[in-house]
């Protein structure tokens, strides 16, 4: 009978909701036991490294070198928010990556120079293009990357591309524009049009309607019409070159034969 008795307490200690509340006691105090030697390591490591400050290894320098267009200004505000003046507590790779999240910089180096001194060393971006996206004018590199519109003066001399998602593509339309010198000459800006094609703008207002994804050899047979005619040279509103069996020529208005067709043979 006492027997009994026994087992029907240790199943009614051993229920579902007994065991939840072992579980609960056990989680809790494992974070607690991992806040309080969390707490204790980190005292540890401040009280260290204040030490080592005290001996000589506190960041009592920092030199920015390579900044044109970044605001070393905003550099120094940011190492300023660094709270150990230690320098071995600084995290050299967090500090490059934060840095390389500004627009004008490509890449940076961070380097400690023992005993008391943060070097750091910007390679800034280098603008291709300027990027008009409405009203909105700013600077893009080879890469796509949006530099902004505060330098914008400066490089008033770059191409312009335009239309949503031009920078991404900006470089390799550019790069192939280069290859003829004639229409380079010429260029007055090209608009990305339904994120697959480009229409290119020369001088006299003439636009060139070119072909998804082949651009290059639209280019070339323009570059040959323009070396054999001097097709450039007249009365054009545009020229349309994205079949591949024929040239469509739309001259200006009032012009005679306002509409021509040609075959890429001719």
């Amino acid at each position: 009978m006492i027997s009994k008795r026994k087992r029907n307490r240790k199943r009614r200690l051993l229920t579902p909701w007994f065991l939840k509340w072992i579980g609960s006691f056990a989680s809790l105090s494992l974070l607690i036991g991992v806040w309080i030697y969390c707490d204790i390591y980190n005292r540890m490591c401040t009280t260290f490294f204040d030490s080592l400050a005290r001996f000589g290894f506190a960041t009592e320098n920092v030199v920015v070198e390579g900044c044109e267009k970044v605001d070393i200004n905003i550099i120094h505000r940011y190492l300023a928010t660094l709270q150990n003046p230690c320098i071995f507590a600084l995290d050299i790779d967090n500090i490059r990556e934060v840095l390389e999240a500004f627009p004008w910089v490509l890449s940076a180096i961070v380097q400690r120079k023992l005993p008391s001194t943060l070097y750091i060393r910007v390679a800034e971006r280098t603008p291709i293009a300027l990027w008009q996206n409405r009203y909105d004018l700013q600077l893009i590199d080879a890469e796509g990357a949006l530099l902004g519109s505060e330098f914008v003066e400066q490089f008033v001399h770059l191409p312009t591309v335009i239309g949503e998602g031009a920078p991404q593509v900006a470089a390799a339309f550019l790069s192939t524009l280069e290859k003829f010198p004639q229409l380079q000459q010429r260029f007055v800006s090209a608009v990305w049009v339904g994120s697959r094609r480009w229409d290119v703008f020369l001088s006299g207002k003439i636009c060139i309607r070119l072909p998804e994804g082949n651009e290059e050899s639209a280019m070339r047979l323009l570059d040959t019409l323009q070396k054999d005619d001097g097709i450039l040279g007249r009365s054009l509103e545009r020229i349309d070159l994205r079949f591949p069996s024929k040239i469509i020529i739309r001259m200006e208005k009032g012009t005679p034969d306002c509409d021509k067709t040609l075959s890429p043979a001719a």
